[in-house]
């Protein structure tokens, strides 16, 4: 069979036209601390593409057994599935999905995940109950500048253009099970899209521009396009595809109209960053197998580093994800997974690489519950919290930089204000929490367009008297390239300041 696989766009890196806006940008970071302070709790409040990956990898599950249940209500469920264990992993999904920390720009999209899991939990015996849960969770509120929005939108375009080629791999195996999490993948995307278009415009103090919000309940006011198709467009475009999937993996159709809905979309494939060619992405690999690049791909991938795939190996840990695949053992106990869904994780050992695992229970979280099981409120152990609440007059006392033909002393000193409230220092965006012992500490990376900066910041409040003092340090590294021009910095200052 010839191969006529939906093929992914290569996108060729940007390089930056200017490199003295890349020089200035790290003199920013150098040289204005609220600057870099500000910048990186912005970015911190925006999160980034693993932490939505990850959110998304669970409710793709919490769909996919959705739909088993609804199956199994119907008389059409998978043989030994009943609506308590699908409950039972609704729970197992929400409680992962509970201990995740995301980007503030995120909390409200997570939240909304969780209240749907928490439906789908509580409506276990109750048939009316369970038909009254959505096929999705509610809106949602996000924000995004301009840039950022039209990126996300052809991000998850890519996504579902990716599931094509599986479904395509599902249907000529007759793997239903599979279409399953390929079906409940594509209701993610259509969520996430249809909330990205409901956006108003929202300011922060230093930049009317840099973004807008988008808030539940909010007629669509924003529709970015790629190609030929436009945000507003593209739900309508995959609830067919999606429609299609889950009539095959419920049994209520051959796989036919998955092909034929993919015809009737090109614009879904183009904007995608595929080329749209007609039939199945599939090819023959003799006695009724079939295969797809994405599959070749990973076994020569595999075996480039050593591995076996579907060898002998140990137990894979911190999957988010429950569909079925292929994994390539090697090194020391590691594994690489890449399920039938199009699902890449990574793990294994110490000093294996991961990549897509849920974050591993840490001792600390032990020792804190731990903690709080000895001290309760009635047990008047209580020990008495610092309070440092106020607004702060801060200092740079002094600013080093190694960076050629600049003097950073003329930037000494620098004064700026904040405030504490509820021990937690306000921010733009964030607030930056202070510990018991009068600690309030922020890291960042950057990276983006040819400038990397690694910034390490540290609060120390302390009682003085009547009155609180605040001393503190900063540390920055950092490197920019563009056209040839490479500039490698570091930067560092001492505070100091007291409550008004």
């Amino acid at each position: 069979m010839a191969n006529k696989v939906t093929e992914a766009a290569v996108n060729k890196p940007v390089r930056s036209k200017f490199p003295l806006c890349i020089i200035i940008l790290l003199f920013l970071f150098c040289c204005c601390p609220l600057f870099i302070t500000t910048y990186i709790l912005v970015a911190g409040y925006f999160g980034n593409t693993a932490d939505l990956n990850l959110v998304q990898a669970e409710m793709s599950e919490a769909f996919a057994y959705k739909i088993f249940g609804d199956e199994t209500l119907g008389g059409k469920g998978p043989e030994g599935m009943t609506v308590e264990l699908v409950s039972i992993a609704e729970q197992s999904i929400r409680d992962e999905l509970q201990r995740f920390n995301v980007p503030q720009n995120l909390s409200d999209y997570k939240q909304v995940n969780l209240d749907w899991i928490n439906e789908v939990i509580a409506a276990e015996g109750d048939i009316a109950s369970w038909n009254k849960v959505g096929e999705t969770p509610a809106a949602f509120s996000i924000r995004f500048d301009d840039n950022s929005l039209k990126s996300e939108f052809e991000s998850s375009l890519q996504k579902i253009v990716m599931l094509k080629v599986y479904g395509d791999l599902a249907i000529a195996k007759g793997d239903r099970d599979s279409m399953h999490f390929i079906a409940a993948k594509l209701l993610v995307q259509r969520h996430w899209m249809e909330n990205l278009g409901q956006s108003d415009s929202a300011s922060l103090p230093f930049d009317s521009s840099f973004k807008v919000e988008a808030t539940a309940g909010l007629t669509a006011k924003r529709n970015p396009c790629i190609k030929e198709l436009c945000l507003q467009d593209a739900p309508r475009l995959v609830s067919g595809v999606y429609r299609s999937a889950r009539n095959y993996a419920v049994g209520d159709s051959n796989g036919a109209d998955w092909q034929t809905t993919w015809a009737q979309s090109p614009s879904l494939i183009t904007a995608g960053g595929g080329t749209n060619l007609e039939g199945m992405g599939v090819v023959s690999t003799g006695d009724g197998n079939f295969e797809i690049p994405p599959l070749s791909e990973f076994a020569n991938e595999c075996q480039g580093k050593g591995g076996v795939v579907n060898g002998s190996g140990g137990v894979k840990t911190r999957l988010p994800v429950s569909a079925n695949g292929d994994t390539c053992w090697y090194g020391n106990g590691c594994w690489d997974f890449l399920t039938y869904a199009g699902g890449r994780y990574m793990g294994g050992n110490l000093g294996c690489e991961e990549e897509g695992l849920v974050p591993a229970p840490g001792i600390v979280d032990g020792i804190t519950d731990f903690v709080k099981g000895i001290f309760v409120p009635d047990d008047g152990f209580l020990p008495e919290v610092n309070n440092f609440d106020g607004r702060y007059a801060l200092t740079i006392t002094s600013t080093q930089c190694d960076i050629p033909y600049f003097d950073a002393a003329t930037l000494a000193p620098f004064e700026s204000q904040f405030e504490v409230r509820g021990n937690n220092i306000i921010y733009p965006e964030k607030a930056v929490s202070i510990d018991s012992s009068g600690r309030a500490t922020t890291s960042f990376s950057y990276s983006a367009s040819g400038v990397y900066v690694d910034y390490n910041d540290e609060l120390l409040f302390a009682k003085s008297g009547n009155g609180v003092t605040v001393s503190g340090s900063f540390y920055l590294t950092g490197n920019a390239s563009g056209q040839g021009v490479s500039l490698d910095i570091s930067c560092s200052g001492e505070y100091s300041g007291q409550k008004l």
